[in-house]
C-alpha cells in the first residue's frame, strides 16, 4: 500500500522575513562554508593536494585524457602505461561525465581543485534539498549539508575527483526519488534517472553499488504501491541505458582484470584504533603522511562528521523510535558493522569469505554510513529541539551551530596540505625531453628500491630520490613517454608485476624486457656492458640504453607452441629464446592457438610503406615480407583489437603471453591493428537510443502526474 503524501508539519524555527534571527544564523552558516571553499580556491592556485595517487597516478591520466580530446579522439587505448592498457573502460577515466569536460575541454589541470570544490558546493545543496524535502526546517538542512559536504571523507577526497564525483550525487538522488514518490510525476522519476546515470559516469562503482543498495532498502520501507516500484526499477533501468557507453566496456575490462592478490595486503578497519577518526579527523595524526598511524587502505575514508553530529549519534537511541528516523539509525549501525567485518581477523569477518570481502571492499560503505549519519543526524536534532520560543533556546542553539560550523570548516587545515605541480618545473621536463629523445619509439623503466626486479644485494638502496619516484613513474602520461613502469600491464590478466618472472635480480638474464621493448632503463647503478651502453645520469641514478629491445613491430619465420601461458612465460623470462626469429604460442581448451576472433567488415586498402602509429589505438604497418611467418606487434593483447590484412580481417594470436602477432604470408602486404571494442559500440548506440527516449518522453510528458 502507497504511503499518503507526508504532511507539512508547522516549522517552529522557521519564520517568515529576513529579519529572524534564526534566519540570519542560516545565512550565516551558508556564508561561511561558501567563503571557505573560496579560500581553498585560491589557496591551492597552482598546487595540488599533497597524496601521491594524485601526482603519481591520478593528474597524469588526466593529461592524457585531455591531450585526447583536444585532438579530438576518444581515449579508448592508452599505449603509454605497461604495455598498453584501456583507458574508456577504466573506471577512474570518467570520460563522458560532463564535469570534467571543464578539464578535457581547457586542458587545465589547475582547475583540479576548484572543480573539486565546486563539486562540494553540489554536494551541499543536494543535501539540504535532500532533508528539506523530508520536513526538515532550514537551518538543521543547512547544518546536515555542513556535517555531509564538509566532512572529512570530502575533504580527503578533494585528492580524489573520481571519489567526490560519486560521492555528491548521493543526495540529489535521493531527493529525486523521494520528490517522484510524493509527487507521482513523470518528470522526477526521469531526474532520478539522470543523476543516477550522473553517479555512473563518475566512475567509481563500488560508491554506485552502495548508493543503490541503501537507496532500494530506504525505498522499500515506505511501502511503495506496485505501479510506483516498477517506475522506480524502470528509472534505474533508464541510468544503466544512459550511461551504458562507460559500464559495458568496464565490465568487459573487469572480466579480463586480475589485481595479482595486492590488494589483499590493504586490512579495511580491521583496528579499533582506526575509528578514533570518528573523535577526530587527525587523531591518527595526518592521513597520507609518513607519521599517520592507520592502514594505507582507510586514510582516504575518513569516518570524522564533526563532534555536534557525532553527540547526536550517541544519544540517538532516544530518538530512535521517532517517526522518520529509526530508518537511517539502523542504516548507520548496518553499514558501520559492515566495515568493521572487513578485518578478516575479527568474529564478523569470518562469516564472509574472503573473496566477498574484496569485492565488496566495506570500506567503500563509509559514504553512505555518512549519508545516513548526517539525515539522521539533521533530523534527530530539529525533531529533539521543538521551537525557540524562549531567549535561552536561542542562545544555546546559535552556541551549538557556530561550534558545529566552526568545527568542519577547521577540518581541511588538519588532514590537507598542498604541494606545488612538480611537472611545472623546468629541470624535470628538461629531463623529460632527454629520456623522450633517447628512448624513441621503445619503452622506458624506472625502478624505485620497493620495485626493483629481484632486488640483488649489489643494488644501491638508497639512491632513488624523491622527485623520480614522483615525476618518472607513471607519470610517464605527461610528456608522451611509452613506459613499462614496473609492471607488463597493470591490469589484464596474467600480467602482474614483473617479480613474478625476475626473481633473480637485476641486470635481468632473461629476454622478456627485450620483447616488451625496453630501451632506456633509470636505475641506481649503471647496467653492464656491452649488452647495456650507457646513456647519462640523473642526480644519482644511471640511465642505461639496451639497443636489444624490440621494435613495435617485427617479422619472424618460425614458431613454437606450448601448452599454456604459464609455459611460454616460462620459456622466454630465459636468455637466449630467440624471440627474434620465433613467435612462441600458447593453446587454448579447445586444442587451437589463443586469439581474437576476427571482426566482421573488411577495410579499404590504403598502401603505405612503412610503419605508422596512426593514434593510440591504431597502427598500421606496410613491409615486404620474405616468406610466409607471423608479424608481432609488442601491445598488450586484450579484447577489442582487431587486425587487418590487405584490408581483409584476420585473427589476432597471443604472442608471448603477452602481446600480438598475426600470420603473414609471402610478398608486400599491408597490416593494420585497431583498438575498436564492441562493447564501446553497443554501449554507445543503447545510451544514445535511451537518451532519445527519455528526451521525447520528457518534452510529450512533463511532470505530469503518472
Amino acid at each position: 500500500m502507497q504511503s499518503p503524501e507526508r504532511p507539512m508539519r508547522k516549522l517552529t524555527l522557521k519564520v517568515s522575513g529576513t529579519d529572524s534571527p534564526i534566519d540570519r544564523l542560516t545565512l550565516g552558516i551558508v556564508a561561511a562554508f561558501f567563503l571557505s571553499l573560496l579560500y581553498w580556491t585560491f589557496r591551492f592556485q597552482s598546487c595540488l593536494p599533497a597524496v601521491t595517487d594524485t601526482f603519481m597516478h591520478l593528474y597524469p591520466d588526466k593529461i592524457y585524457i585531455i591531450g585526447q580530446f583536444r585532438q579530438g579522439l576518444l581515449p579508448l587505448w592508452n599505449p603509454l602505461i605497461g604495455c598498453g592498457v584501456p583507458e574508456l573502460a577504466n573506471w577512474q577515466s570518467s570520460c563522458f561525465y560532463p564535469l570534467f569536460w571543464v578539464w578535457d575541454l581547457l586542458g587545465s589541470p589547475s582547475a583540479w581543485v576548484a572543480l573539486d570544490l565546486f563539486q562540494v558546493l553540489l554536494a551541499f545543496v543536494g543535501f539540504y534539498l535532500w532533508l528539506h524535502s523530508q520536513g526538515t526546517n532550514p537551518l538543521w538542512s543547512v547544518l546536515g549539508a555542513l556535517s555531509f559536504s564538509g566532512s572529512a571523507l570530502f575533504v580527503r577526497c578533494w585528492a580524489y575527483p573520481y571519489h567526490l564525483a560519486a560521492l555528491i550525487w548521493i543526495p540529489w538522488i535521493f531527493w529525486s526519488v523521494d520528490r517522484a514518490f510524493q509527487e507521482q510525476k513523470t518528470g522526477f522519476w526521469f531526474l532520478a534517472s539522470f543523476f543516477m546515470a550522473l553517479q555512473l559516469l563518475a566512475g567509481y562503482p563500488l560508491f554506485v553499488f552502495y548508493t543503490w543498495v541503501v537507496l532500494t532498502a530506504w525505498f522499500g520501507s515506505r511501502r511503495p504501491s506496485r505501479k510506483t516500484l516498477l517506475f522506480f526499477f524502470f528509472s534505474i533501468l533508464c541510468a544503466l541505458a544512459l550511461s551504458a557507453l562507460q559500464w559495458l566496456p568496464f565490465l568487459e575490462f573487469l572480466s579480463q582484470a586480475d589485481r595479482g592478490g595486492w590488494w589483499k595486503a590493504f586490512p579495511y578497519y580491521n583496528r579499533p584504533v582506526e575509528f578514533l577518526s570518528l573523535l577526530g579527523p587527525a587523531l591518527l595524526r595526518t592521513p597520507g603522511t609518513e607519521g599517520y598511524r592507520g592502514t594505507s587502505a582507510n586514510f582516504v575514508f575518513n569516518l570524522y562528521m564533526g563532534w555536534m553530529p557525532l553527540l547526536t549519534l550517541a544519544l540517538g537511541w532516544f530518538w530512535v523510535q521517532k517517526k522518520g528516523t529509526s530508518f537511517w539509525f539502523w542504516g548507520i549501525f548496518s553499514l558501520l558493522l559492515l566495515i568493521w567485518t572487513a578485518g578478516p581477523a575479527l568474529p564478523p569477518g569470518r562469516l564472509l569469505p574472503e573473496k566477498v570481502l574484496e569485492g565488496l571492499e566495506p570500506s567503500k560503505a563509509v559514504c553512505l554510513f555518512l549519508f545516513c549519519a548526517c539525515t539522521f543526524t539533521a533530523r534527530a536534532w530539529e525533531r529533539g529541539w521543538d521551537g525557540t520560543d524562549k531567549p535561552w533556546k536561542f542562545s544555546v542553539l546559535f552556541f551549538l551551530a557556530t561550534l558545529w560550523t566552526l568545527d568542519l570548516l577547521w577540518v581541511p587545515f588538519q588532514i590537507t596540505a598542498s604541494l606545488p605541480d612538480p611537472y611545472q618545473k623546468g629541470g624535470t621536463a628538461g629531463f623529460a625531453r632527454q629520456v623522450r629523445d633517447l628512448a624513441g619509439d621503445g619503452r622506458f623503466l624506472a625502478l624505485s628500491p620497493e620495485s626493483q626486479l629481484g632486488l640483488s644485494p649489489h643494488l644501491d638502496q638508497a639512491a632513488i630520490q624523491a622527485p623520480v619516484e614522483k615525476v618518472m613513474a607513471n607519470t610517464n602520461e605527461v610528456w608522451g613517454i611509452r613506459s613499462a613502469s614496473f609492471y607488463l600491464s597493470i591490469w589484464p590478466k596474467s600480467l602482474n608485476n614483473l617479480l613474478r618472472y625476475t626473481s633473480k635480480g637485476f641486470p635481468y638474464p632473461g629476454d622478456l624486457l627485450d620483447i616488451a621493448g625496453v630501451r632506456l632503463f633509470l636505475l641506481p647503478q649503471p647496467l653492464p656492458e656491452p649488452k647495456y651502453r650507457p646513456a647519462g645520469k640523473w642526480g644519482n641514478l644511471f640511465l642505461s640504453l639496451n639497443p636489444s629491445a624490440s621494435d613495435q613491430t617485427w617479422w619472424m619465420g618460425q614458431k613454437v607452441d606450448l601448452p599454456d601461458r604459464v609455459s611460454v612465460l616460462e620459456r622466454i623470462a630465459q636468455s637466449e629464446s630467440q624471440w627474434k626469429r620465433k613467435v612462441y604460442l600458447e593453446k587454448g581448451p579447445g586444442g587451437g592457438d589463443v586469439a581474437l576472433e576476427p571482426v566482421g567488415r573488411d577495410l579499404a586498402r590504403a598502401p603505405a610503406p612503412g610503419f605508422h602509429r596512426l593514434s593510440a589505438g591504431r597502427v598500421r604497418l606496410g613491409e615486404n615480407f620474405p616468406r610466409a611467418g607471423y608479424l608481432a606487434f609488442n601491445e598488450t593483447f586484450f579484447p577489442g583489437w582487431h587486425a587487418w590484412l590487405d584490408g581483409n580481417p584476420v585473427p589476432i594470436l597471443r604472442a608471448y603471453g603477452l602481446f600480438m602477432a598475426v600470420v603473414v604470408p609471402e610478398g608486400t602486404h599491408q597490416v593494420e591493428f585497431r583498438y575498436e571494442p564492441d562493447t564501446f559500440r553497443l554501449g554507445l548506440f543503447i545510451s544514445l537510443l535511451a537518451l532519445a527516449f527519455t528526451g521525447m518522453t520528457a518534452a510529450l510528458y512533463g511532470f505530469r502526474t503518472v
